[in-house]
């Protein structure tokens, strides 16, 4: 019993034995030079500490995709992408776009068996700008060592609202010149060799910026400029040297860092605001333009039927910091008006204004300064506070440049505001004069709103200034 129960044992063994042998001969051998390569896509989000551009944390993959082996042995295609998560929908968007696209141009690139290496830092600098740098390699799988397919990309976007910018939205289009000339001299004097820096695309500048407290900081990566560049290349340019290069939206992002950008407004020095009605017209421009000249803005207010014949004027004063105010559409006297007919001539002003420059009107001049309750009740729902004058030069009556002149330094004192029409060639004459003169005088030449706002004053709607004393 015992020898029979032996033979069935060392039987049973010997097929079991048999088929272990069976199946490994007869299934396909692994090719003993392929490298393990485990493929995985990435995302999450990343810590405080991460976003000093520590090492990345490794999460579960929430997407694998490689091209099996067939049995007709096509070539297998692996990629390792790590991805951040930021619940900002424009900047996911475009990270994801870019990575599809790198994904599909490796598979393209390769014949044989290959794979697409991305990693990534982010830095935010100030709470406000965030970067995102992905930096990578694509290469076959017999040899995974960075090759000629180097990847570079860098993406900017606005740490709160996610809006995604480009280098182009960082500089003044009229000012990178001096901005290339800036790197251009750093980098010769380090690599000893002419480069031009304008040659480079905006992707490549974007991927090198980086921002830091004392100025932009381009950090480019070997061989950027030239094959005898070995090395990264470190180009700070502090914020003073390249000021005037910076954009306006940059410049607002960056106002802790930056110089102050033009004329500035001391609320401790005597300042007036000089306003004209009944325009646009001819004169608009110039009035405009010799307030710049000394440093001032002043206030239009505009009768909304003369605006088509001169819309580039309006929209010219208006991007230059002129103040433009509502002065009806239609000149007629609000005060003879019922409530729905005054809104209406108001309301298309500030339309129309909005259509050309993108902003509302914040002030009503009062057609022949006439104000009852109906007005201020107007002034209440449409949140525009009434603006008359402390001093009214008459020039509409007297048609007189030494008049007006007169009529202006004989009276106005600090918190004025005083009343012309840019109607009439004797009071641009009369302007010519009195601009110069009253900043002699240490007068600061502001709009409407400024002279509230430096008064210290908050906006009272129903309220009719005169002046702000």
């Amino acid at each position: 019993m015992k020898k029979n129960y032996l033979s069935y044992s060392i039987l049973i063994l010997s097929i079991v034995l048999l088929l272990v042998v069976f199946t490994l001969f007869s299934c396909k051998k692994v090719d003993p030079v392929r490298p393990a390569f485990t493929p995985y896509y990435v995302q999450h989000s990343p810590s405080i500490s991460e976003q000093n551009n520590t090492t990345l944390l490794k999460s579960d993959p929430l997407v694998t995709d490689t091209q099996k082996e067939s049995e007709d042995d096509q070539p297998v295609f692996c990629y390792a992408i790590y991805a951040p998560k930021l619940d900002l929908e424009e900047v996911e968007a475009q990270i994801s776009s870019f990575i599809q696209q790198e994904i599909a141009s490796a598979q393209l690139m390769y014949n044989e068996d290959a794979a697409l290496n991305l990693d990534y830092t982010l830095d935010v600098f100030a709470h406000t700008l965030g970067q995102i740098k992905f930096f990578g390699f694509s290469c076959p799988l017999s040899n995974q060592k960075p090759g000629d397919h180097l990847i570079y990309k860098a993406f900017l976007y606005h740490a709160s609202s996610g809006t995604v910018y480009s280098f182009g939205d960082i500089v003044q289009e009229d000012e990178r010149e001096t901005l290339y000339q800036g790197i251009d001299a750093v980098v010769s004097s380090q690599i000893q060799t002419e480069i031009s820096s304008s040659a480079l695309s905006d992707e490549t500048l974007l991927y090198a910026l980086h921002f830091t407290e004392q100025g932009l900081n381009f950090v480019f990566p070997a061989n950027t400029f030239a094959e005898n560049q070995s090395d990264e290349l470190s180009v700070l340019l502090p914020y003073d040297s390249i000021s005037s290069c910076i954009s306006d939206l940059f410049y607002d992002l960056l106002a802790d860092y930056l110089p102050a950008r033009g004329r500035q407004i001391d609320p401790d020095k005597p300042m007036i605001a000089l306003t004209f009605d009944d325009g646009p017209s001819k004169y608009t421009q110039f009035i405009a333009d010799l307030a710049e000249q000394y440093g001032g803005r002043v206030t239009f207010c505009v009768v909304g039927n003369r605006i088509d014949q001169y819309r580039d004027t309006l929209i010219r004063v208006s991007d230059a910091g002129h103040e433009i105010a509502n002065h009806t559409w239609e000149h007629k006297k609000l005060t003879s008006l019922s409530y729905e007919e005054a809104k209406t001539q108001l309301q298309k002003v500030d339309d129309k204004v909005y259509e050309l420059t993108g902003k509302h009107l914040h002030f009503i001049r009062p057609t022949y300064g006439s104000v009852n309750d109906t007005l201020k009740q107007l002034s209440n729902d449409l949140k525009m506070p009434l603006a008359n004058w402390a001093v009214d030069t008459e020039d509409w009556k007297s048609r007189n440049a030494d008049a007006v002149y007169h009529a202006c330094m004989s009276t106005v004192k600090d918190g004025d505001i005083v009343l012309f029409h840019d109607l009439y060639e004797s009071t641009y004459h009369a302007i010519e004069r009195l601009i110069p003169e009253l900043t002699a005088k240490g007068y600061q030449l502001v709009t409407l709103s400024e002279l509230v706002e430096y008064s210290g004053q908050s906006i009272q709607y129903g309220h009719i200034y005169r002046d702000v004393k």
